[in-house]
């Protein structure tokens, strides 16, 4: 948590993500928990590194993907992680609730879901396991989201020339201009360098109440995640942090209107809060 709270104050670079991670393992650890892109502060995590290294000291690594599928490229088997697990509402155009786990071929046999149904006991016929089984059928649900997922891909990537390679490019290079127009014109230097950018960038505010900006952004038509930093107790007043998104719907002009009303509702909601 403290390495997310240095990075919006100094620029942080690869190698003192790596061994701040490296850094917490200790002889009895078994399971590294790793975010892929970290949701408050948009920082994309050098993963790969941290698996590899994670590997050599016999750690397990489960990734948190929540904002990979869509938002980054993403080859789950050259990534190596032992589970991986995202989110397919946020970056691709799926229903809210479709997501993936990944689960390496080692690890499918011990590995069992928090709810089972009769896919723990029923005949395994053309070939599927009992992963399979369990996981693609866990009692009362609507599957109708997972069945979108194949629409949703072919549509956006029919969006671009390019298909998914220009949607993601086309995303992270937006996020480098929003993140040089609003970080010039809030007086920030670029806290974050281009080799750990994804298309999600985060500016520090000055201390104030998060909620009442985040509602005055909405009032000016504007729908920007505005959240207490470090987390605090709903009502506190310490920190805060605004973070962009970039999708194909986003053009520069839309953080150019961010840049005409954010300064004067920060300053606005920092006096009220003091």
């Amino acid at each position: 948590m403290w390495m997310w709270w240095l990075c919006l104050f100094l620029p942080v670079l690869r190698e003192e993500i790596t061994e701040a991670v490296f850094g917490a393992v200790r002889p009895e650890t078994r399971l590294a928990l790793l975010d892929h892109i970290t949701s408050p502060t948009g920082l994309l995590m050098p993963i790969e590194d941290l698996i590899s290294g994670m590997k050599e000291r016999g750690v397990h690594v489960l990734v948190d993907g929540a904002h990979g599928p869509g938002h980054v490229p993403l080859d789950l088997e050259a990534l190596g992680a032992d589970f991986y697990t995202g989110n397919c509402h946020k970056w691709m155009g799926t229903p809210l609730g479709t997501a993936l786990l990944h689960c390496r071929r080692e690890h499918q046999e011990w590995l069992r879901p928090a709810v089972v149904s009769n896919g723990r006991n029923t005949p395994l016929v053309n070939g599927r396991t009992r992963f399979q089984e369990e996981f693609q059928w866990t009692g009362t649900f609507d599957p109708t989201p997972w069945m979108c997922i194949p629409v949703a891909l072919s549509v956006m990537a029919e969006m671009v020339p390019g298909g998914w390679s220009e949607v993601m490019a086309r995303n992270r290079a937006l996020a480098v201009d929003a993140r040089d127009l609003l970080g010039e014109g809030l007086g920030q230097e670029a806290m974050v360098p281009n080799d750990l950018l994804s298309a999600m960038v985060s500016f520090r505010l000055p201390d104030g109440d998060a909620d009442a900006l985040h509602g005055q952004l909405v009032d000016a038509g504007l729908e920007v995640p505005v959240m207490a930093w470090p987390p605090t107790p709903p009502g506190s007043q310490h920190g805060r942090i605004l973070r962009v998104s970039c999708q194909l719907y986003n053009d520069l002009s839309d953080y150019e209107r961010l840049l005409d009303v954010l300064p004067g509702l920060v300053l606005e909601t920092a006096r009220k809060s003091g």
